[in-house]
């Protein structure tokens, strides 16, 4: 009797310390760093022409960012993964726009006021932002599920396509060759 319980209580002392392992492995994995999630679709062809209103009565056109890569986000200030990948496209952003390369947000927010006049009042992105109608987004495909992020190259072709939140370095790879100084010898 004596050498059972004896035995039960060796194995009853590692149980605490086992329970205590996997409850701090299961935090850590939990609590790790998200890393966008994406799905690149096979993207071929001329990219439509698009406009989009802004809320200031002002419209961003595929004319006015001719001979640029742009890379075309459709969002919205509801969708969770669309407003935490916003870091990464501001980022994105910001390395590259004085290098012939922008970043255009284009909001499904339906309807637009007040959500996105008051998102954007309180973190506004260093990028354009306008909204995409019914109209442009049926242009690009029904654009159903956001995120989704175009890269359009200078010459008007799309250059990759993305479903779910897009990272910067992803970004990086998709406009790599469309750089000027891609096929250039240093």
């Amino acid at each position: 009797g004596a050498r059972r319980i004896s035995a039960r209580m060796k194995t009853n002392a590692y149980k605490p310390w086992l329970v205590g392992a996997v409850v701090f492995l299961t935090a850590l994995w939990v609590l790790r760093p998200a890393k966008p999630r994406f799905l690149r679709l096979p993207a071929r062809g001329a990219a439509p022409a698009w406009s989009f209103a802004t809320l200031d009565g002002g419209r961003l056109s595929s004319t006015n960012y001719a001979g640029q890569i742009v890379v075309l986000n459709f969002w919205a200030t509801w969708c969770g993964p669309c407003v935490r990948e916003l870091t990464e496209l501001a980022a994105f952003h910001q390395s590259h726009r004085n290098q012939g390369v922008t970043v255009i947000g284009a909001s499904i927010d339906d309807p637009p006021e007040p959500a996105l006049r008051d998102w954007l009042r309180q973190s506004p992105p260093p990028y354009p932002v306008g909204v995409a109608d019914p109209a442009s987004r049926e242009a690009f495909g029904g654009v159903s599920q956001i995120p989704e992020t175009w890269v359009i190259g200078a010459d008007g072709r799309v250059a990759a396509r993305y479903l779910g939140p897009i990272s910067q370095e992803e970004l990086e790879r998709a406009i790599a060759p469309l750089r000027p100084s891609a096929g250039t010898p240093t």
